[in-house]
């Protein structure tokens, strides 16, 4: 009888995606997701179109700045971070996006109004940032990947939607209907490694940015998952939060470029 591997109970198309990693800390902690772009989900499959409250969607930071996160007991949007890894030329257009996906969202409310996530953490801002910008030169080694599921906030009394790409460009559209997000975002594109833009579509690097963000703020309790590339950003990370519960910790330089 042939000796049963590790990965012998997943499907096929989860044993050529999957990177596995172990907390052992907090007892064992599985993370499932797409290799080419991070595109992750939560429990025992990847992602699914037609389930988006198991997607993971994260927001990236610097570990310094997570000092003042966890001192205020959230992420806040607005806020000034110690570290910025931002291109000041993108986040300058954030607070003249206006967000009204329907009638009875808040009025008068813009996209640097929320706290952003992604859904794919190997985004075209991660790769920015490795490569280097104008505005930040120190790499993607001290970069954290701060994980939520979607379920988790659309249970909670927080304020979402959804942006259908990068929500700082002007023809972004919003919508906060959950069983219309594995459509309304391009779902085969946020699964592949290659999303330049081509003359046939122009717009297609715009799309893998797409994000889930929250109004004024995620309380820290709402984190599920933590990410970073190396052990010395991970040991920091755990220095500042080791006042918050419930997190899975976890050291995958896979999840990164």
């Amino acid at each position: 009888m042939p000796h049963a591997g590790p990965h012998s109970d997943l499907t096929a198309e989860c044993r050529t995606h999957l990177s596995c990693c172990l907390d052992r800390r907090s007892g064992g902690t599985r993370l499932r997701y797409i290799q080419a772009s991070s595109f992750a989900g939560r429990g025992q499959e990847l992602p699914r179109q037609d389930n988006p409250r198991d997607w993971l969607v994260w927001h990236v930071t610097h570990v310094e700045n997570l000092v003042d996160i966890a001192s205020t007991g959230a992420l806040v949007a607005r806020s000034t971070p110690r570290v910025s890894i931002a291109l000041k030329s993108v986040n300058g257009r954030r607070p003249h996006i206006p967000v009204a996906p329907d009638d009875s969202y808040p009025a008068n409310r813009v996209v640097s109004d929320h706290v952003p996530f992604y859904f794919a953490a190997k985004s075209p801002m991660l790769l920015r940032v490795k490569s280097g910008h104008v505005d930040y030169q120190g790499g993607d080694d001290p970069l954290v990947f701060v994980g939520l599921a979607v379920g988790d906030a659309v249970d909670s009394s927080m304020t979402w939607c959804v942006s259908d790409q990068n929500a700082a460009v002007d023809i972004v559209e919003f919508t906060r209907e959950l069983d219309q997000i594995g459509t309304f975002i391009d779902f085969p594109l946020m699964r592949q490694k290659m999303w330049n833009n081509t003359p046939q579509d122009p717009n297609r690097q715009s799309r893998p940015a797409a994000e889930f963000i929250i109004l004024d703020k995620l309380p820290l309790n709402y984190i599920s998952h933590v990410v970073t590339k190396n052990s010395t950003t991970m040991a920091r990370v755990k220095q500042i939060l080791s006042d918050v519960d419930g997190i899975s910790y976890i050291v995958d330089r896979n999840f990164y470029y």
